[in-house]
């Protein structure tokens, strides 16, 4: 590139870069096409361009732009001005680039759509009861005691429970003086819904039938009704490991209620006669 050529694109560029102005003492002689591209340039001051209003600044920008897209870039002169020269081709230049497309900046990722939870499944509440076990001969009773203590032979229910087991000509009971608190007290890791107890109870009952065969069950209270696989029906009977067992109410509901309790003999009655 030639010196002239150079210090056109400096200037056109606003580069200020120092150059002599004539010879000096010491130095290193200058190149004359320095010294005389130095001297045309100050002789020949670029024209400086009014400063626009930043209210007309997008209107002018708009119409370079479109100037530069429609009108061709005119070929430098020969022999013309070397600064108006390369003045032109920055311009060119310049036009060119404005015109280029813009890529589009890549869209943002979607945020995924929340999935809709699955309904957790429902669980049995986990039972709390206290019973204890009887027999009365080849009669197995399972008791519901809602207090927590075991029966008084004082108390009104006991009584109550000594009559229906006399109607059907059962023998005295015999009570075992371990009752069953549900959960247990000490279980560790043992699993303590319904579906645990209905085991316990079983194994329980079946403990009982093995080392003296049990010919019925009376399951009184809803407690004891939970060993069986299927929901009872009050009154109803059912199997419990191949015994047949009575759901009966709790020996409370049975004090203050008359029909109840007459529905329950009637139930009692039937339930003795068909297993002789």
């Amino acid at each position: 590139m030639h010196e002239a050529q150079r210090q056109a694109y400096l200037q056109a560029l606003n580069i200020a870069s120092w150059v002599p102005r004539g010879a000096i003492p010491g130095a290193a002689p200058s190149a004359p096409e320095v010294l005389a591209f130095v001297s045309e340039a100050s002789a020949v001051p670029a024209p400086r361009k009014p400063a626009a209003s930043p209210a007309a600044e997008p209107a002018q920008n708009q119409a370079q732009h479109e100037h530069a897209v429609a009108a061709p870039v005119a070929a430098p002169v020969a022999g013309s001005d070397p600064l108006a020269a390369v003045r032109q081709e920055l311009q060119a230049e310049s036009a060119t680039a404005s015109v280029r497309p813009v890529r589009n900046a890549p869209d943002a990722p979607k945020p995924e759509a929340a999935k809709p939870t699955e309904p957790v499944a429902s669980t049995e509440p986990m039972p709390r009861f206290t019973v204890q076990f009887a027999r009365a001969g080849a009669l197995g009773l399972w008791i519901s005691l809602p207090l927590g203590e075991p029966l008084g032979e004082r108390d009104p229910v006991y009584r109550l429970l000594a009559d229906m087991l006399l109607a059907v000509g059962a023998a005295k009971p015999a009570w075992e003086r371990d009752i069953v608190h549900w959960p247990l007290d000490k279980q560790g890791n043992l699993p303590s819904d319904a579906k645990a107890a209905r085991d316990y109870l079983s194994i329980l009952t079946e403990t009982r039938h093995l080392g003296e065969p049990l010919s019925q069950l009376w399951l009184i209270g809803a407690a004891p009704q939970l060993a069986l696989a299927e929901p009872c029906e009050l009154l109803a009977s059912s199997q419990l490991l191949g015994v047949p067992a009575l759901c009966l109410p709790e020996l409370e509901a049975l004090l203050g209620d008359a029909a109840l309790k007459k529905a329950t003999w009637h139930s009692l009655k039937r339930f003795h006669s068909q297993a002789h």
